[in-house]
């Protein structure tokens, strides 16, 4: 009998085991977007790693501009469990609007899934779980404020057994919530997580400020575990190498290096050879190799596998000069710059075996000063590729490079010229680079930053210049001409194709006409369109050897615009108001917090591939919603001729109220001189239909 006691509480303990909570993933954000567990790696944009972490154990953390900066982690339903955890440190620059550290959310037309967690305008931290009913229909819970300025501890999770959800600030139960349906996981569309941004997208909602270890269990976990993972970070996974680096990198004999590192999830950590075992997170030790040495630097965790990292002193030998491989004079469409632009670029190239320095080294674009720019301190990899950005971020050059063709050199601390163009480049292409290609020659290339240069580019792109945008809306029965300047690079021009679309309705093609001087034109038939209809176009001119290029080139699906467009003239619109023609897509979305993507015309300008959602607390619940539009960057909404453009506005439906009595008192502020935002009454036509008078506020 009591051996089958021992036996039964042993299969009690073992079921117990298997029925704990599974770390899902886990983004440390410590120099990349990389899942310790090597299932959900993310990609990133306008990201900037390497801030200073929340607490000992969690590395370093990555910087978001609260603009456009977002990682983001494919669909995979492992990531969207019945019952789920997911915590996070977060460190907020601002409350100004609504902005989400991490999203998984699905918006379908008709019903909401997944979640997300917020911090809100009113300085409160949320989590908002979707729950399967009808579009807008999310639990919404409010708990702990948001601190400006300093790391909190955030961590969410939800109990499928239980109906139960919860949110945990700084390890404080802040939220609880149980009844049925609260929760229903995001899937039926399969939306991305997001890291740093909100919405379906992620193109919204984006984080102002610092994000640190990220992680996801499918189970969810006690606030004795809870309180725990905040004080001593997560549990579990596999160890990681964030940095392992020699300074200086190499020497001459008999002198010292100090080989150090930084860790995580480990338990044991060895350097070899000639050195054993040292501290399992963060450390450093001198050592004097007598000859060149190639340290290898293993983490040992409670997970598989091991990690291992290699680095090579070099011991009098000869340091071979870093040389410029690439470099982009004419960002169009490419790599984004840690300030979220896309700026010009540099790739610097190590041919050594070791690391070197590369601080106290000059690049220039003026031969008569050849130190104009300084490299702070910092080092480039065995082997390694480093890119600099002409943009506003500490390593920035202080110099932009020209596209018609200008000086570039790159010289020693000591100001020995290494390399140069002189006495210049040859002129540069939009989103086509110049450097050394694979087989050594100065010549075009696609862009490869960071990594080794592929073969010469035979052929580039032709060039589209005036593409037709915001022509005068032509009359029903009008026919609509688009013409542009097309002229060719490298590559004679095969074809050049317009494809243009009637609301959201199938994609049709037509052949642009060469005419004198370059220019192309064809012509949309008014038998196409009706009054009140969108109408939207593309081009692709193309070589003989297929390279092609776009306008509008369209490189981000959440930053840029994917047509140039009008409207067709509508006689039948009798309002005294400005018009505002609003086309989206999918109404249901528009009229959600979770807003889509849609376009507007107003007073002459076309804005494409712009976001919309409703805005409001209670408000949101009014049968004629008040709405946000948000505007990419570079093509902001101009309100009025003679004001600033704006990256956002609002329009209010007033519902109950009287459409006079805020714009009067607004006015009336304007008018003494106090602070008051601008009014103006607007009509909205959503896809040709009235949707009534609204005002415009800014």
């Amino acid at each position: 009998m009591k051996l089958l006691a021992q036996t039964f509480i042993a299969l009690l303990l073992i079921a117990a085991h298997q029925s704990q909570a599974e770390l899902v993933a886990h983004w440390p954000l410590d120099g990349n977007a990389q899942d310790l567990l090597g299932n959900h790696n993310g990609s990133e944009s306008g990201v900037i790693f390497g801030a200073e972490g929340a607490t000992n154990h969690t590395g370093t953390a990555a910087e978001f501009n609260g603009s456009s900066s977002t990682i983001t982690v494919p669909f995979d339903s492992a990531m969207n469990p019945k019952s789920f955890t997911l915590s996070m440190w977060v460190n907020a620059d601002s409350t100004s609007g609504f902005a989400s550290p991490v999203t998984s959310r699905d918006d379908t037309p008709t019903s909401v899934h997944g979640y997300l967690v917020y911090n809100d305008s009113r300085g409160n931290w949320n989590f908002w779980t979707g729950t399967g009913g009808p579009s807008g229909a999310w639990n919404q819970m409010s708990g702990g404020k948001v601190e400006i300025g300093s790391w909190t501890h955030i961590a969410v999770s939800f109990d499928d057994n239980s109906q139960t959800k919860k949110l945990y600030v700084n390890g404080s139960l802040a939220g609880s919530n149980s009844a049925p349906n609260l929760y229903s996981k995001n899937g039926p569309q399969s939306e991305n997580l997001h890291i740093g941004s909100g919405a379906d997208s992620g193109g919204a909602f984006f984080f102002d400020g610092l994000i640190d270890d990220v992680a996801l269990w499918d189970h969810a976990l006690t606030s004795v575990e809870i309180k725990d993972l905040m004080t001593n970070g997560v549990p579990g996974g596999p160890p990681s190498i964030t940095t392992f680096e020699a300074s200086p990198p190499f020497i001459d004999s008999g002198q010292n290096v100090t080989l150090s590192w930084d860790i995580q999830n480990a338990t044991s950590v060895s350097i070899s050879p000639n050195v054993g075992s040292v501290a399992e997170k963060r450390g450093s030790i001198v050592v004097t190799p007598a000859e060149t040495t190639t340290y290898t630097i293993t983490a040992i965790g409670e997970s598989s596998p091991a990690a291992t990292s290699q680095i090579t002193v070099g011991v009098d030998v000869e340091s071979l000069d870093p040389i410029i491989t690439e470099f982009l004079a004419d960002n169009k469409t490419g790599l984004i710059a840690p300030d979220g632009n896309r700026s010009d670029w540099i790739e610097l190239h190590n041919p050594n075996p070791f690391a070197i320095e590369i601080g106290g080294w000059h690049l220039s674009d003026d031969s008569t000063q050849l130190e104009k720019f300084t490299f702070p301190s910092g080092q480039i990899s065995a082997g390694g590729y480093k890119i600099f950005f002409a943009d506003s971020s500490l390593e920035a050059l202080n110099f932009k490079l020209s596209k018609t063709g200008d000086y570039l050199a790159l010289s020693d601390p000591n100001g020995n010229l290494i390399s140069e163009f002189s006495p210049a480049y040859p002129a540069q292409f939009d989103d086509v680079s110049f450097g050394l290609s694979s087989s050594g020659t100065l010549t075009y290339l696609e862009p490869t930053p960071g990594v080794a240069n592929g073969s010469s580019r035979r052929e580039i792109g032709p060039k589209v210049k005036g593409l037709t945008r915001n022509p005068l809306p032509p009359t029903p029965g009008e026919d609509l001409v688009i013409s542009a300047n097309i002229t060719p690079r490298i590559g004679a021009i095969a074809s050049s194709k317009l494809f243009y679309r009637v609301g959201f309705g199938t994609e049709r093609q037509l052949t642009m006409t060469k005419g004198a001087d370059d220019q192309y034109s064809t012509t949309i038939p008014a038998s196409a369109y009706e009054a009140g209809e969108m109408v939207r176009w593309y081009l692709i001119a193309t070589t003989t050897s297929g390279e092609s290029t776009r306008e509008p080139p369209f490189p981000d699906l959440a930053e840029s615009a994917q047509y140039f467009g009008t409207v067709i003239s509508d006689p039948s619109i009798s309002v005294d108001q400005p018009v505002m023609h609003w086309f989206v897509k999918n109404i249901g979305a528009a009229d959600t917090r979770g807003g889509t993507r849609g376009s507007l015309y107003f007073e002459g300008q076309f804005y494409d591939n712009i976001f919309c959602r409703i805005r409001g607390q209670s408000t949101a619940n009014w049968p004629k919603h008040k709405y946000k539009f948000d505007f990419y960057r570079g093509d902001h909404f101009r309100w009025k001729r003679e004001a600033k453009r704006v990256e956002e506005i609002n329009v209010n439906s007033h519902y109950r109220d009287s459409y006079v009595r805020e714009n009067t008192i607004f006015a009336f502020l304007n008018e003494a001189g106090a602070m008051a935002p601008e009014t103006r009454y607007l009509w909205i036509k959503r896809n040709g239909s009235n949707m009534g008078l609204f005002t415009f506020v800014e």
